[in-house]
């Protein structure tokens, strides 16, 4: 019989505090991650009392969850909670952007900064 995995809620501010937006930050966030990615646990990130966040953030993110783990499977695995609308469009953004740019290695990756900001100047 399969055994159930588990879910776990990643608190993001206790790992990085209330900015996400380096690069640094989101390998940080992936690395005290990767016992779960490996376990093929359920992973909740919860954005409360996250102000910030960066496509380098994210980026960083998914590039060490990757390294560990198919994309598509990451994604399957993933959720997120309390987090922004803008928050949750750059997260859409940039795992799109990574899933393209795997999908096509010899492309130039898409450039997802660009349309963020047009985000942030419509707001």
């Amino acid at each position: 019989m399969k055994s159930k995995n588990k879910t776990h809620i990643v608190k993001v501010n206790e790992l990085v505090g209330p900015y996400c937006v380096t690069s640094s930050d989101g390998k940080a966030t992936s690395n005290q991650l990767i016992h779960l990615v490996e376990s093929g646990d359920q992973l909740i990130f919860d954005f409360k009392n996250v102000d910030i966040f960066s496509t380098s953030y994210f980026k960083g993110l998914f590039n060490c969850l990757h390294s560990e783990k198919d994309i598509r499977e990451i994604e399957e695995r993933i959720k997120t909670l309390n987090i922004s609308e803008l928050g949750d469009k750059i997260f859409t953004q940039v795992l799109e952007s990574f899933k393209y740019s795997l999908n096509h290695p010899n492309s130039t990756s898409i450039i997802v900064d660009d349309l963020i900001n047009s985000e942030v100047n419509s707001l």
